[in-house]
């Protein structure tokens, strides 16, 4: 609201609007941080890999299911 009339006063009287704090739901809003891990195109990459290589047995099929779910690629 603040920001509001400032931004409409500056442009009534010809001035730049001043830098107001953050409104409240910017504080509220989580935070987003950095993360290590790939990202979905390069798990379905690695998954096409592992998928070519490995042997036609029921256990190598287990195993890669494993990891997928381990990898959250549940399709």
């Amino acid at each position: 609201m603040i920001g509001t009339i400032l931004v409409l006063s500056s442009l009534c009287f010809g001035q730049t609007p001043t830098k107001t704090e953050k409104p409240a739901s910017a504080a509220l809003a989580p935070k987003i941080r950095e993360t290590t891990k790939p990202s979905s195109v390069d798990l379905l990459a690695e998954y096409n890999d592992r998928k070519a290589k490995i042997p036609h047995t029921a256990d190598a099929h287990w195993k890669l299911g494993l990891w997928c779910e381990k990898n959250k690629l549940a399709a």
